[in-house]
């Protein structure tokens, strides 16, 4: 008799449960107040997610290179005049540092590639000596940059970056197939015009130390038959440098080990010429 009893009441107790359940439900989405509090309630954790894991880093970004981070930060209100004085001090120091790291490569027997932002210039030098000049056409960097203090600025860039590892969509090395003569007569026969260059979209990605990568990439658009060649340069781009989970940013939102890229568009010509002539170890004389 207890067991029956034990049975029936359990039995309206989960009937209870199931009521207010549907109870809870029906009253959610007849209530309009209470949705909107329920809908409210799951947009915030995105939300959170969002100011702590992108926009609190970026807006906090540093170099990995960094100095004085205990130091007492004191605030100063200056005129125009001094504004100006400083902006001339800080130029000093950048064109200081920059020349600096061009001389001690130019006393090595090296051949390394210099790039002075501000001017727009690049060049493949040995031992001081310019080789081969070319003008960039447009500037594309990394949005964290320009968030860089001097002070942090000047420490990322007082020596000459060391290049880990390079690809791009085109050959390193231009490969040449031929048909061998049969003899001396034959082979005098053959042209001997230079072969046209490559027509393939010229995309370059250079990866030097201190967590900077440099893109040096042709003015153009890729047209139908390159769009392959572009799709597979951009997947390993991506396996090259992979991007942190969002579990990673959670748990490091201020990482100041992201890689820091800046993109110079120049003509094929360059783009595919300073590629071909850089050796696969080489130094970046770097100006911003």
């Amino acid at each position: 008799m207890n067991t029956i009893k034990n049975s029936s009441a359990a039995e309206n107790s989960n009937t209870v449960e199931k009521t207010k359940r549907k109870n809870f439900f029906v009253g959610l989405f007849t209530n309009w107040k209470q949705f909107i509090v329920f809908l409210l309630s799951l947009l915030i954790f995105p939300v959170l997610l969002l100011v702590y894991a992108t926009i609190i880093p970026i807006s906090d970004y540093k170099p990995a290179a960094e100095i004085g981070a205990n130091k007492t930060q004191v605030s100063v209100s200056l005129d125009d005049a001094q504004k100006e004085d400083i902006f001339k001090i800080i130029n000093l120091e950048k064109e200081r540092d920059f020349e600096k790291n061009r001389l001690s490569l130019a006393s090595q027997d090296s051949i390394y590639l210099v790039i002075n932002v501000p001017e727009r210039s690049m060049a493949i030098e040995i031992k001081g000596v310019q080789v081969r000049t070319a003008s960039i056409l447009r500037v594309e960097s990394d949005q964290k940059i320009p968030l860089f203090s001097h002070e942090h600025t000047s420490v990322w860039l007082a020596d000459p970056f060391v290049l880990k590892k390079y690809f791009a969509t085109i050959p390193k090395i231009p490969i040449v197939i031929k048909d061998a003569p049969k003899d001396t007569i034959e082979a005098q026969k053959l042209s001997s015009k230079p072969l046209p260059p490559d027509s393939t979209i010229v995309l370059t990605s250079l990866y030097f130390d201190r967590n900077l990568i440099i893109e040096i990439n042709q003015d153009a658009i890729p047209v139908e038959r390159e769009l392959a060649i572009v799709e597979a340069y951009n997947v390993k781009k991506l396996e090259y440098m992979p991007e942190k989970t969002t579990i990673e940013k959670l748990l490091n939102p201020g990482a100041t080990d992201m890689p820091l890229t800046i993109r110079l568009i120049v003509s094929a010509a360059d783009a595919r010429a300073i590629y071909r002539a850089i050796p696969s170890r080489t130094s970046l004389v770097l100006k911003l």
